[in-house]
């Protein structure tokens, strides 16, 4: 399975692209015309061109060329955006980010969005200035941008107990790409409680509501906010929470709308920065996933996610591809990783600083005589999350196989824990409720074996199974582990009923498991938080198990994926 954001197709794809004076406005084309030819995107972005594919077909998937001609005499308004497919080789993206830096930001505001699917997972690539916030923004045409993409699927998903399975026969992907269009605002008017905003081209004729306290405290003047910061200024007591607005007014050809304050004070809001923070059910998705992505549940059918040492640590796009796969599934499998001990900080050191416990700041796994841990010997290991006796416990772990053992055992049996949650709910929601209210104590107690180690420690903590966030009710942790504390603090008629659901759990675990053998060289990445995975037992005295272990918060690998997101321009799904 790969998770590639781009990739090359099978067939190239016919293309015909016809230059305007003025922008990238689409011109129309047909199959049939012009001989067929292959067009890199980025040798049409020097030549200003706007591509349109014909339609064919890919692996049985259909694609559709959608144009539709727009007057030049007349600012472009509110269009669903042409769809095209199109030819990428993945080795030329490069080529054609370089170009896209030439471009002002008008440009690339009028260059491709573009929609693919692997998978269950759906990316959007999006080329397009930035616009952190209204006080530096740029702007030049005055389009709407409405819903200007719609996404069209590559491969078909099959869904079984809410599990995503997917043919291998669909591991290349067509980039669908559309031509994105910029926010104008038709009109503006202070009704009660909330700025209302017309689009050009209107939503399907609703006007955005924006509600006053929040438009006030987000004016972007520089004395209500720092453009260096990106940072308010003001605090809650330097406003008025029943401040309105006395007088309003859209400015720039619809490009900003300008608002008097009853209180005296004045803010201008651009159209971009209005239409990016708006209340619509779309706006807000599109910020949730960015927060977190959606997660695709899995089981006893994984094929996991393959990803090069070379990749991830050579290109933006390797990395963001590992880190999206990583959040999404759960776990992902690194190749061709130096055969080296802190050979993982080469990945963990391009998107933040890894996570020191008292073991130290990587940990080598191997069979050795009086270990004061279960995994420094060559005893079966069941499945667990690491480190449950911690409150911020490690979000990420990189685990290299330097050196295998060739005989029989030291698989790694992995389970995907927010599926298994996901299952009691469902079907045994008594047995989920205990697991998900009841407070058991994790603990590790010992001495330091080597120097890297804290001299002497203590960890306790107490937490449910299956933790859930206390807002949304989603299942955010699992803490399944051998290291419960023998002191159990429930009633005695609680113990009996709050076993049996942890061996329905541990059962339904081991029912969707997957078993792997890691090669040597190879570096299993999972997500501690939701990834159960365990060792079967081998024999140490045969040969030597060599696996060298390292750490990563969630928080820093989130950030890194957000900042790339930026950087490349791309909005996931």
């Amino acid at each position: 399975m790969s998770y590639r954001l781009l990739h090359r197709l099978a067939s190239t794809t016919r293309v015909c692209a016809k230059t305007r004076s003025h922008g990238f406005a689409a011109a129309s084309c047909e199959e049939g015309k012009n001989p067929a030819h292959s067009l890199h995107p980025h040798r049409a972005i020097q030549h200003h061109r706007t591509l349109c594919a014909s339609p064919h077909h890919h692996q049985g998937v259909r694609h559709t060329c959608h144009e539709q001609r727009r007057a030049l005499a007349t600012p472009p308004a509110y269009h669903q955006g042409a769809k095209k497919t199109f030819s990428l080789d993945h080795h030329r993206t490069l080529d054609h980010r370089r170009a896209l830096q030439t471009f002002s930001p008008a440009q690339k505001r009028a260059l491709h969005t573009s929609t693919h699917h692997h998978r269950s997972l759906q990316i959007t690539l999006v080329h397009q200035h930035r616009t952190p916030h209204p006080s530096h923004q740029h702007r030049a045409l005055h389009t709407s941008s409405a819903d200007c993409e719609r996404s069209l699927p590559v491969c078909s998903t099959h869904h079984h107990q809410n599990v995503t399975h997917t043919s291998p026969a669909h591991r290349q992907m067509a980039l669908h790409t559309s031509t994105p269009c910029t926010p104008a605002i038709k009109a503006a008017s202070a009704k009660e409680g909330s700025l209302e905003i017309g689009w050009v081209g209107g939503d399907g004729g609703e006007a955005w509501r924006y509600p006053y306290p929040w438009l006030r405290e987000n004016c972007p003047c520089p004395s209500c906010y720092d453009t260096q910061s990106l940072t308010r200024l003001l605090t809650l007591e330097d406003w008025d929470l029943h401040d309105a607005p006395v007088q309003v007014q859209v400015c720039d050809g619809g490009g900003s709308v300008e608002v008097k304050w009853k209180s005296g004070h004045q803010s201008h809001y651009e159209a971009d920065w209005l239409r990016a923070h708006g209340f619509t059910e779309r706006s807000r998705k599109m910020k949730r996933s960015m927060l977190s992505l959606k997660k695709d549940l899995w089981a006893h059918h994984l094929d996991i996610s393959r990803h090069t040492f070379a990749s991830i640590t050579a290109t933006d796009e390797g990395l963001l591809d590992f880190l999206v796969a990583l959040e999404k599934v759960g776990v992902v499998l690194v190749t061709g990783a130096p055969r080296e001990p802190k050979a993982a900080f080469g990945i963990v050191n391009k998107i933040g600083f890894p996570k020191q416990t008292h073991y130290g700041i990587h940990y080598p796994i191997r069979n050795k005589p009086s270990a004061n841990s279960l995994a420094y010997t060559d005893n079966k290991l069941g499945m667990h999350n690491d480190l449950p006796y911690f409150n911020y416990v490690p979000g990420i772990i990189f685990l290299h196989c330097i050196t295998q053992f060739e005989g029989e055992g030291g698989e790694n049996d992995l389970a995907d824990g927010y599926f298994v949650a996901q299952y009691l709910r469902d079907h045994h929601p008594e047995q989920y409720r205990l697991l998900s209210s009841t407070p058991v104590y994790f603990f590790n107690k010992g001495k330091a074996m080597v120097e890297q180690e804290t001299t002497e420690f203590y960890k306790l903590f107490d937490t449910a199974i299956i933790v859930e966030d206390p807002v949304s009710r989603k299942v955010v942790r699992l803490n399944f582990s051998q290291l419960r504390h023998s002191y159990f603090d429930v009633p005695p008629e609680k113990v009996t009923p709050w076993y049996s659901a942890l061996r329905l759990f541990h059962d339904t675990m081991h029912h969707h498991a997957i078993r792997r053998k890691l090669n040597s060289g190879e570096m299993l990445v999972m997500d501690n938080t939701r990834l159960l995975h365990g060792r079967t037992a081998y024999n140490g005295t045969l040969g030597e198990r060599y696996m060298d272990q390292v750490y990563l918060d969630w928080d820093v690998a989130l950030s890194k994926r957000r900042v790339l997101q930026e950087k490349l321009g791309v909005h996931i799904e």
